[in-house]
């Protein structure tokens, strides 16, 4: 009876320190926004859903599935009002595999949702009088990266 009584205890105390996880996580080790870029530009961004009908997704067991490519883009934009992009689109959706993917209980990385980034979604892409050039860079980030997680040097590469 008591060494049911103590497991009971332990399981409990398990239980209550695993879902603080949730709230005390975020107040010890609060993550910051994306730190602002020093280009004269302000930064817009959209991210392109596309899909390669003639490659077969490898990824799914759907033998109709078509292979998916999201690519986001980052570019200097006019100046901007309102709120930026967070760091982690659909925030619901993506969090749960992330976690999964880097081995780590999701509840510990949940504060992620509310990371801020300095570029606008689907803002214009700036315009100029005359022939202006720019640059194009091309960023893969690889097998097991995500795609936001070189945000903060694409946005300080667009800001310029």
């Amino acid at each position: 009876m008591f060494q049911k009584l103590i497991q009971n205890l332990v399981i409990a105390a398990f239980a209550v320190s695993i879902s603080a996880c949730s709230w005390v996580i975020p107040t010890v080790f609060p993550l910051d926004n994306a730190p602002a870029p020093t280009g004269p530009h302000t930064v817009g961004s959209q991210v392109l859903y596309w899909t390669d009908t003639s490659r077969d997704e490898a990824f799914t067991q759907d033998p109709n599935d078509k292979r998916r490519l999201v690519v986001q883009v980052w570019y200097p934009t006019t100046p901007q009002t309102g709120e930026t992009m967070n760091y982690i689109l659909k925030a619901d959706q993506r969090l749960g595999p992330l976690a999964k993917q880097i081995g780590i209980y999701q509840p510990l990385i949940s504060n992620m949702r509310d990371i801020k980034t300095n570029a606008y979604l689907n803002a214009p892409l700036a315009t100029h009088d005359g022939p202006m050039r720019r640059s194009l860079v091309l960023f893969s980030h690889g097998l097991g990266g995500t795609r936001n997680q070189n945000t903060v040097q694409a946005e300080e590469l667009a800001s310029h």
